[in-house]
């Protein structure tokens, strides 16, 4: 049976894991730096008008000559979820990699896309590598018990 990690036990100085939750009435975003406590944000916007906009954000993405409406959607997004907590990843350096586990349809958007108005910079043009964890547990790593059988075989002659 393979072992899980609880993801926030997985001690990397190099990454920040941040956690959007869509509510009825607000995006909560947990924020977990390295050595420090978990830090709290919240933006006051409705569930219904994120996942609008996330669905139209998603539909942009696959269409060509979209890229406007891509940008506008996907500023929204970057104001709801990454700017709140934007202070406090600019005050850790150390922090190369941010880990999204994420919440309903953001599960259906591309993380970089999202989009930095001051900067004019979308997410994955910042300092940071991004990945995404489908759930808050992980499979450990482990040594395999058995040795494995295999059969590997060639031809030195073409067939006819």
């Amino acid at each position: 049976m393979p072992v899980t990690i609880a993801i926030d036990r997985i001690e990397d100085p190099q990454a920040a894991l941040i956690y959007p939750i869509l509510l009825a009435d607000k995006i909560a975003i947990i924020l977990q730096v390295p050595g420090k406590p978990l830090a709290y944000y919240q933006t006051l916007v409705p569930r219904k008008t994120v996942e609008t906009t996330l669905q139209k954000l998603r539909n942009n993405l696959s269409e060509r000559g979209k890229n406007p409406q891509v940008i506008a959607e996907a500023k929204k997004v970057y104001k709801w979820s990454i700017e709140p907590l934007k202070a406090e990843l600019d005050k850790n350096p150390q922090i190369e990699t941010l880990v999204f586990v994420l919440d309903g349809e953001l599960r259906n958007i591309p993380m970089a896309v999202l989009y930095d108005e001051k900067s004019q910079k979308y997410l994955m043009q910042d300092k940071y590598a991004i990945a995404i964890s489908p759930q808050l547990t992980l499979f450990a790593p482990q040594r395999l018990e058995k040795k494995l059988k295999v059969f590997t075989g060639g031809i030195g002659e073409a067939q006819t």
